[in-house]
């Protein structure tokens, strides 16, 4: 393998192959609104970061700017491969690129498009090949020395999915999203996060409505049950509204001094909450601000 090469900001690392230059590099564009706009791929999500070549292929390296709500890496592909012109006629379900990954191979044109959700952020290799099996091996080496230092988008970096209820037809209808740190890594249990120290965490729990279920009288079991001993405090109660969803927000203290909090909120169909405790202010407030309810019984198509 060759030199290194890294965009201008140190988000995004590759080690070229012998031959291969880089021929553009950019750096994260910060200014994409990841959280406030419906998932879709256009000229505004694309954030381009590497061009390279090696006088015969092109690789071309970007990442999804609505990586908040991007619906999974294979969806994220045929979406990008149809926005720049290609239809695929292979397609597998993993890549060298990361886990979960997915390529496709298209046409028209000697073009195969790798994306993987590498530490939370959905990246995207897209290759136009000359020698075909020699630059899809090449390709394939330096795809696998990728590495993305998510600090650089901090203090959040990466979204913590979780998916609660499925409709009758198995369709989504309760999909929310919080914001955390680079450095915060899931736990066995896939509704927890937790954060180097193994103490500051964030935990989902959701339950589906029955007959009668109102948003009071969830919060109210809620609170009953768990919330009040875990806050420890008699809560500030901020309503809130995140993409039409109506929530509540229960700070431990002040908004402006508490280190912990829980949001609930109710779609009609059903009840998420999400208990934060960072030990830090501005990072709690900041979370907080981040949930994004994608996919909900009232608001399908992510309000």
């Amino acid at each position: 393998m060759g030199d290194e090469v890294a965009t201008l900001d140190g988000f995004l690392t590759i080690t070229l192959a012998d031959g291969w230059e880089a021929t553009e590099i950019d750096e994260v564009n910060r200014t994409i609104d990841s959280i406030d706009e419906e998932w879709r791929v256009s000229q505004d999500s694309v954030d381009s970061l590497l061009a390279l070549e090696n006088g015969d292929s092109e690789l071309l390296i970007a990442r999804d700017g609505r990586f908040v709500t991007n619906p999974g890496v294979s969806e994220y592909n045929r979406e990008l491969l149809a926005f720049v012109g290609g239809s695929p006629t292979i397609e597998l379900n993993s890549s060298v690129l990361g886990d979960p990954g997915h390529r496709s191979s298209a046409s028209p044109g000697n073009r195969r498009l790798d994306t993987a959700q590498v530490d939370g952020q959905y990246i995207a290799a897209l290759a136009i090949l000359g020698d075909a099996e020699g630059s899809s091996a090449e390709i394939d080496a330096m795809l696998a020395t990728i590495v993305v230092d998510t600090s650089v988008i901090a203090p959040l970096a990466h979204a913590v999915d979780t998916q609660f209820a499925n409709n009758t037809d198995g369709v989504e209808t309760f999909l929310v999203g919080v914001l955390a740190p680079a450095s915060w890594a899931q736990d066995d249990e896939p509704t927890r996060y937790y954060a180097p120290d193994g103490e500051h965490f964030i935990a989902h729990v959701g339950y589906g409505a029955a007959d009668g279920d109102t948003f009071d009288s969830f919060v109210d079991n809620e609170r009953t049950t768990f919330a009040n001993d875990w806050l420890d405090v008699d809560p500030i109660i901020e309503e809130r509204t995140f993409n039409e969803m109506p929530y509540r927000v229960f700070w431990e203290g002040p908004a402006e001094s508490a280190e912990a909090a829980i949001v609930m909120g109710f779609d009609g169909a059903f009840f998420h909450a999400a208990y934060i405790y960072t030990g830090d202010n501005a990072l709690l407030i900041e979370m907080v601000d981040s949930v994004f309810v994608s996919t909900s019984a009232l608001t399908p198509a992510g309000g």
